[in-house]
């Protein structure tokens, strides 16, 4: 693992060992097994690689190290993040707020977001317990119907995906889920190629229409800057903003009463 993180990183053994203030040869023997690590000889080393802390979870392991930072399977908090987010998806209201995983799951959401994604989907029926945002938008089962600018709103979401599949590559889930979005209908080869001189916008606005009306949202996507365990490492907060009064007055008629969900029409 520490070889691979090297390579991917770019450093030769001895570019790393002088990063870290070690010798090459130690670093040499680290990666062949003939020495075990400390676990403090694996912090001076990963910090020169900028890992994230899953990897560097996955790496301490591999030494037999606990890490602190947990599995990141369970999505648990501590006491004053879990404060934090359910007041950000309270007074988020009435615009639709979600919680999503490192793979994009929607975890959470705020009943803004629960009406508005019921009101635009194309078959309710094949909505999965826990629906991934990803899916909702590329799958015509769902909402990608509605979304009147589907094709910009793809391509900014599949430039952010391989973006992010190329700085996690040992990350299953996320693998995983590129190659299921792959397989849906009426993608551009162009989309699923990496464009390194262009970085995904941090917002992205997203239109949906239903019946003569298109409702206008400003996205972004929220994350923790100093986080010290996987869950809240890969914790995004997604913020819906309307982009004018007519959808501000739309989200505060939809918590006002009980939508049916969409349908074809």
């Amino acid at each position: 693992m520490l070889r691979f993180w090297r390579r991917k990183r770019g450093f030769s053994q001895l570019e790393l060992a002088l990063a870290a203030g070690v010798s090459a040869r130690h670093v040499s023997f680290l990666e062949t097994g003939r020495a075990k690590p400390s676990r403090a000889m694996l912090i001076r080393l990963m910090a020169p690689l900028s890992l994230q802390i899953r990897e560097q979870h996955e790496i301490m392991r591999a030494a037999g190290f606990e890490s602190g930072a947990g599995s990141g399977e369970d999505n648990q908090y501590p006491a004053p993040i879990e404060w934090a987010i359910t007041r950000m998806m309270e007074k988020h209201e009435p615009f639709p707020l979600t919680v999503l995983s490192g793979d994009y799951a929607i975890l959470r959401a705020n009943d803004s977001a629960r009406r508005l994604f019921g009101m635009y989907l194309s078959d309710a029926g094949k909505l999965p317990d826990v629906p991934n945002m990803y899916s909702l938008i590329f799958d015509p089962r769902l909402a990608r119907p509605f979304v009147e600018n589907w094709s910009e709103v793809a391509e900014h979401m599949l430039a952010r995906l391989m973006h992010e599949c190329i700085a996690r590559p040992t990350d299953k889930r996320l693998q995983t889920l590129r190659k299921q979005i792959s397989r849906f209908p009426g993608l551009e080869k162009a989309w699923q190629q990496p464009d390194f001189g262009d970085r995904p916008e941090a917002t992205l606005v997203i239109r949906l229409q239903r019946g003569g009306f298109t409702a206008k949202f400003l996205t972004t996507l929220t994350l923790f800057s100093a986080p010290w365990t996987i869950a809240l490492e890969e914790l995004r907060i997604e913020s819906y903003f309307p982009l004018d009064e007519a959808t501000a007055a739309f989200c505060h008629r939809l918590t006002d009463s009980t939508p049916e969900p969409a349908g074809n029409g």
